[in-house]
């Protein structure tokens, strides 16, 4: 008897998490304020639904504006012809999607700082706290990155 209850327990405890902590698909919309300690950047992101899929724009810089007054624009984009557009309003998250099985958002995400685009997974580690993976070929291979978003309930002005 006791050790029946003590696997029961077990079981319980293992499997808990997961069906507490079981996300809607939509719980990634919102607003989200992130700290780029490496170019000490101050930002905010909307993340939204766009058909069946989520995308994520830049919609507040604590400085948006370059030491010349102009805007900051993506000068380390790729493709030459990007270089230009303004950091604000661009689209950092392209195409995230939720695995049900994983409960996560897959998808891709860009980072201005230096260009590039990632793979990436996100995923909530507390109700307001959102862990976003970038990485390069297959997650397990460990050249990754996570940051690390703080959700708020509005845009900043």
């Amino acid at each position: 008897m006791k050790i029946s209850l003590f696997l029961l327990l077990c079981f319980s405890y293992c499997f808990s998490e997961n069906l507490r902590a079981q996300n809607d698909p939509n719980d990634i919309t919102g607003f989200y304020y992130y700290f780029e300690p490496k170019e000490k950047e101050y930002s905010q992101v909307e993340v939204y639904r766009s058909g069946d899929k989520y995308k994520g724009k830049v919609v507040w810089l604590k400085e948006p504006y370059q030491a010349n007054g102009n805007p900051k624009t993506d000068i380390f984009n790729k493709d030459e012809s990007q270089r230009k557009r303004p950091i604000m309003g661009i689209c950092i998250f392209e195409g995230l999607t939720f695995n049900k099985a994983k409960n996560r958002w897959e998808g891709k995400i860009y980072d201005p700082a230096n260009g590039d685009s990632f793979n990436c997974v996100a995923w909530f580690d507390s109700k307001n706290i959102l862990k976003i993976k970038g990485f390069v070929g297959a997650e397990w291979l460990g050249i990754n990155r996570v940051i690390v978003w703080n959700k708020e309930s509005e845009m900043r002005k």
